[in-house]
């Protein structure tokens, strides 16, 4: 009725001055603290924030309230409000307006009192309304806070309100770029909070990519350029917000490095800029210094604000003209004059745009590039068909006419082709550099091949060329990388998120040792939240690559031995064993508990990982899997003491499970390790996990020869420790009883014909160096047997697990001569830095037969020596 309609506007015009009045009288005391010295600028803009939080809920509540009444029913679920920019982190000021967004759970109808339906959206944005009306209207009394809603979804033209699965699908099919800057800052301020925030958690790979993502600075330069247009085209040099060294650049500087780096330093999502600030010091991306000197410019300029802001009641950053309202800036912000304030203005606005200009400005090859990027520009641009050979040979030409081919199957490939304008403008702004990289090392075409592959991977993924047309380096390192290796190109046209790794060449050729190691996979696992497990697995697994590549590039620059390598890739594999082995166990201890005794006290988790193979003889290449054993000891079986209680013996049976499941699962950056578990007793057959009781029992009653070889090459790498001393206890006797030795002998000679049989080259041009007569398996073998042949009378000889070791063991026992290990060792490690090198370059085991000739034949007079075989 017109009555209940005059009354509803009465009620509004209340709310509306009742709000406005507490504003103005919040606002009176907060600039007299502030104006006083009472209140630090941080605190104001909290207690502004806070002050808008609790307007919102405030009048959010009210808006509900009359909806309620006008209805007489409401829908399931509150509406979310967003706030976003200085609100999203505590930073309002003065005069802010506040960016929000309005966001409800669904989709849906009621009814109201007199039965007619009312879908979701005509009420969400009815309360919407309101409650922007409550806040935003001028009345006789002002305003309460100005709100700006454009930054939601389609901007002016989107729903005022809309449901959470539309508002998910914006943003992952039709977000652009500067709407995940924006996002950065959003926060749930109002409603239906903790909904709120799961809302955003579920956005959080849009606005950080799971990837180092150096887009990120091309397109936020790109914006800052399009600012610093603006404040030239209107004159406003003097706007201490958008003009050089201003509040703009400190926040485009912290939110930069926040979306470069938040994919993977987790830490970083954090919308409050002090806060993020201070994250990106302690994770050594930001000097302490230029982390000083940029939040200490922050807050002077944020002051500044507040007085620009306080004085004339108005949204403005644009220093005043006229004397008397200078004389009372410079008095407000602690000056005696003037001048003296705009020197100290003008000294901290010049600090800031200095470490501003380090992060944002434009690349600039060097000189010498310089000079001789023209004729390799024309040469990229120009028809490849129509070149002539007067072109060629103003350039180098006998590079020149073996890279026309690649070159122009490259540029004429679908990827190529089918790229986006601004994606090829990326390219041919590293194409020319790339050319000239590769004609100094003068390439063949096969090497330059095999540096394009990782291009035409990236040609549809502006990131990494945004990565390369800003750090010239990184592109010339790829070049000088994977034109030495193809294992190299193939692991970067595979990932190219690995490029990161090319940035910093002392980390790149430098290997660390195993706890190094851990403590950086340590803190990396620490920075992902315990129940995001997919996270988890993405880190183990680019830990992985990103140390395969470190290890890989330091060996093909010729800084790590074979041994140094070998040892690298196994603490490689053993950190991360280790790691997935306490991934495993939380998951398990969380559905079931842990083993517990009769009064349910919990007890240790007695779980191992056994290496075999590689791994256990410290030997691991890039591309071996891992041979894992699994063992447990329960001592008297029990009940887990969780909340779904199972037998201690299914328990381990689910831990070994779920260890091969974080191996095995298939994730964007692949697997960690193709993992081989049929060394275990019974083989394929047998239980994935045995009890070491079983264990013992089957290695001295059951086990073959031949696993009694694969013993010698054994160890625990991860796991309990007295369960890991019970094993190697159990591995010294077992490896130390007295044998048959013409049993032994026979034996052995057998597995190693079954295997020259099946295995071998079989080509008498080609030499297998792995299985060939000669090769590493005969050393392999030989230094088994002699293990088990001699352990009982020698037991120091069962203490190492890698060949090496173990000859150099075999030879104090005199069980070799000095001259016989010194032989084996030598040709051994050859062999093992061959086949490094073959891995390397791509190729398989196999040389051709008339390469170590003096090795095999030296390995075979000595196998023929210790098994007797001459008579």
């Amino acid at each position: 009725s017109s009555e209940e309609q005059y009354d509803t506007q009465g009620f509004d015009v209340e709310v509306k001055q009742q709000l406005r009045q507490a504003r103005h009288y919040f606002m009176t005391g907060l600039i007299t603290r502030f104006a006083t010295g009472q209140d630090s600028v941080e605190t104001q803009m909290r207690l502004l924030s806070k002050l808008a939080d609790h307007a919102l809920e405030t009048a959010l509540q009210i808006a509900e309230m009359q909806l309620f009444q006008e209805y007489g029913a409401k829908p399931e679920g509150r509406m979310t409000v967003i706030g976003m920019g200085k609100l999203g982190g505590y930073e309002l000021n003065l005069s802010s307006d506040i960016d929000l967004m309005f966001v409800y759970p669904c989709e849906g109808e009621f009814e109201n009192r007199r039965g007619k339906s009312i879908s979701h959206q005509k009420y969400f944005t009815k309360l919407g309304q309101k409650l922007i009306s409550y806040l935003d209207d001028v009345t006789g009394d002002g305003f309460v806070f100005r709100v700006d809603m454009r930054l939601r979804p389609w901007g002016q033209s989107g729903a005022l309100a809309i449901n959470r699965d539309a508002f998910i699908n914006y943003y992952e099919n039709h977000g652009r770029e500067w709407e995940r800057y924006a996002m950065m800052k959003a926060r749930p301020v109002a409603g239906a909070v903790t909904q709120g925030d799961q809302l955003l958690e579920q956005l959080q790979p849009f606005i950080y990519r799971r990837y180092i993502d150096y887009s990120v600075i091309q397109s936020l330069r790109e914006m800052k350029r399009l600012i610093s247009r603006e404040v030239l085209r209107k004159g406003m040099q003097d706007n201490i917000k958008l003009g050089q060294g201003g509040i703009r650049e400190v926040e485009f500087f912290v939110q930069a490095l926040q979306m470069v780096r938040g994919g993977i330093e987790f830490e970083l999502r954090d919308s409050r800029l002090k806060a993020a600030l201070e994250k990106l010091e302690d994770i050594q991306l930001v000097p302490a210094q230029d982390r000083a000197q940029l939040w200490t410019g922050y807050l002077f300029l944020r002051q500044l604000e507040h007085a620009l802001q306080a004085l004339q009641d108005r949204q403005t950053q644009i220093l005043p003209q006229d004397v008397l309202s200078q004389s009372r800036i410079a008095w407000f912000m602690g000056f005696a004059d003037w001048p003296s304030f705009y020197a100290e203005l003008q000294r901290i606005t010049g600090q800031v745009h200095a470490i501003f200009q380090d992060l944002f400005a434009e690349p600039e090859a060097p000189k010498s590039e310089q000079k001789q990027e023209s004729p390799w520009q024309g040469f990229w641009t120009t028809d490849l068909d129509e070149l002539d050979e007067s072109t060629t040979e103003d350039l180098a030409s006998g590079f020149a006419n073996r890279c026309v081919a690649p070159l122009k199957a490259f540029k004429n490939s679908r990827d190529v082709l089918g790229m986006l304008a601004k994606s090829h403008s990326q390219l041919d702004a590293i194409m020319p550099p790339l050319i000239q990289h590769m004609a100094e090392m003068d390439l063949s075409a096969a090497q330059i091949e095999q540096v394009l592959a990782p291009i035409k991977a990236m040609t549809h993924r502006t990131i990494y060329l945004s990565l390369l047309q800003d750090q010239p380096k990184v592109l010339q390192r790829m070049v000088q990388l994977c034109s030495t290796s193809p294992w190299i190109s193939r692991l970067i046209f595979e990932h190219p998120a690995l490029l990161d790794e090319l940035i910093n060449a002392e980390t790149l050729f430098s290997s660390l040792d195993k706890a190094q190691l851990q403590d950086e996979l340590r803190q990396q696992l620490l920075r992902i939240p315990e129940d995001d497990v997919e996270q988890q697995l993405l880190t183990l697994r680019y830990f992985k690559l990103a140390h395969s590549l470190r290890v890989a590039a330091s060996e093909v620059m010729g800084s790590l031995s074979v041994m140094h390598v070998s040892d690298s890739l196994t603490w490689l594999a053993e950190v991360l064993v280790d790691a997935a082995l306490k991934l495993a166990t939380a998951h398990v201890q969380e559905k079931y508990g842990c083993p517990a005794d009769e009064q349910s006290q919990s007890q240790p988790i007695r779980f191992i990982v056994l290496a075999y193979g590689k791994l256990g003889g410290i030997e691991l290449s890039y591309s071996s899997d891992l041979d894992l054993v699994f063992v447990y000891d329960a001592g008297a079986s029990g009940m887990t003491n969780g909340a779904r209680s199972i037998e201690v013996e299914r328990y381990y049976i689910r831990l070994g499970q779920r260890l091969v499941h974080v191996f095995n699962s298939q994730t964007a950056l692949g697997t960690l390790y193709e993992v081989d578990t049929r060394l275990r007793p019974s083989g394929a057959s047998g239980l994935l996990v045995t009890s070491l009781q079983a264990y013992k029992k089957y290695q001295f009653e059951h086990a073959w020869t031949w696993e009694h070889q694969a013993l010698v090459r054994s160890r625990a790498i991860a796991g309990e420790a007295e369960t890991v001393q019970a094993f190697n206890t159990i591995r010294h006797e077992v490896l130390g009883q007295q044998r048959e030795p013409q049993a032994l002998k026979e034996d052995v000679l057998k597995m190693r014909e079954k295997m020259r049989e099946h295995l071998g080259s079989k080509a008498a041009e080609c030499f297998d160096i792995k299985q060939d007569k000669g090769g590493i398996v005969d050393i392999e073998f030989l230094v088994q047997y002699l293990v088990l042949r001699e352990a009982h009378q020698h037991g120091k000889i069962t203490r190492w697990t890698d060949n090496v070791r173990q000859l150099d063991a075999l030879a104090q026992a005199n069980v070799l001569s000095q001259a016989q290990a010194q032989q084996l060792k030598q040709h051994y490690l050859s062999y093992r830095a061959k086949l490094h090198q073959l891995a390397l370059a791509g190729e398989g085991r196999i040389v051709s037969d008339d390469q170590y000739h003096t090795e095999r034949q030296q390995v075979s007079a000595i196998w023929e020596r210790v098994f007797n075989l001459s008579n």
